[in-house]
């Protein structure tokens, strides 16, 4: 990876209007974004941008030269316009100088429908390609969003990851549009984040970043992975809604146990419980009655599960 910039909000007080000082963009335009504790993708802090009469963007230059971006960000929309709204675009300078048009849209419009959802569309210089991802509100998204400006084999990407695959590797719905991205240098590249039009639209945003090798992919750690985070670990299906960090006596398939063993966690065992450990029958009677030998039972069987 190359990752060239993020930004998570962290540390940042509930309702403080986002600037050039408390965050790494490097420019704000029109209404103000704000930081909000309510909702909130990680940590506890995320962005929210609400406008209904001015545009609210923010920006970032990034990596002269480059010729592929990929940028990353979750939204949990709130008020969708029914008109479009660019809410990600990409810039390319000349000499330094904005060329005023981007190289490449993600715009966002309500379906009008009941519960609205939010509809994206690719655009570049000459076309469009609306997709059919299902963005909800009241709920977080991941929208991952690749583009290859080049005069004629330019070429946009957007992955979407919506619901139990929302930290996922494999996203539940893509696009690709390929055409002409303007392209009028490579000098710098800028992404421009928000509403760049006039439109009524509310949402929470965070976890912003850009990666100039590869798709960023999800912002959250191994060890920070939900509990119902399938593959967490490598583990199983049937384990794998009981991540190391979060083990508890019923925890099915927990290190990969045996289902004869699997129901069993130390802090609940009796001597009738057969197959402790995988140690099997053998050994299930010899755990003794009280706390008070548990430690020298324990240690006694140690060399036996690998253990020292």
């Amino acid at each position: 990876m190359a990752v060239v910039f993020t930004e998570d909000y962290e540390g940042i007080s509930d309702n403080t209007t986002l600037t050039t000082s408390n965050t790494a963009w490097i420019d704000f335009t029109g209404a103000a974004m704000t930081a909000q504790t309510e909702q909130y993708k990680s940590g506890s802090v995320s962005g929210y941008l609400s406008t209904s009469a001015n545009n609210s963007t923010t920006t970032y230059d990034y990596s002269t030269g480059t010729s592929t971006f990929y940028m990353r960000f979750y939204i949990r929309p709130v008020t969708l316009s029914g008109a479009y709204t660019s809410i990600s675009q990409v810039f390319q300078y000349s000499g330094g100088v904005d060329t005023s048009a981007p190289v490449a849209q993600l715009r966002a419009y309500s379906d009008g429908g009941s519960p609205a959802k939010m509809r994206l569309q690719l655009r570049d210089k000459y076309s469009a390609l609306t997709t059919t991802a299902d963005i909800t509100t009241g709920d977080w998204h991941r929208l991952e969003w690749k583009v290859t400006p080049n005069a004629s084999t330019g070429t946009q990407e957007l992955r979407v990851f919506s619901g139990t695959k929302l930290e996922a590797d494999v996203s539940d719905y893509s696009a690709i549009i390929s055409g002409n991205c303007r392209v009028y240098g490579t000098n710098c590249c800028r992404w421009s984040f928000g509403s760049a039009i006039n439109e009524t639209i509310a949402y929470y945003f965070d976890d912003n970043a850009i990666d100039t090798a590869t798709w960023c992919g999800s912002s959250v750690t191994t060890t920070e992975k939900s509990s119902s985070d399938s593959g967490v670990f490598g583990l199983s299906t049937e384990s794998a809604g009981n991540p190391l960090v979060v083990l508890s006596p019923t925890d099915s398939g927990v290190l990969g146990l045996s289902a004869e063993s699997r129901s069993f966690a130390i802090s609940e065992m009796s001597r009738s419980d057969s197959g402790i450990f995988a140690l099997g029958s053998e050994s299930a009677s010899a755990v003794p009655d009280t706390a008070e030998t548990l430690g020298q039972w324990y240690m006694s069987i140690k060399p036996r599960l690998g253990v020292w």
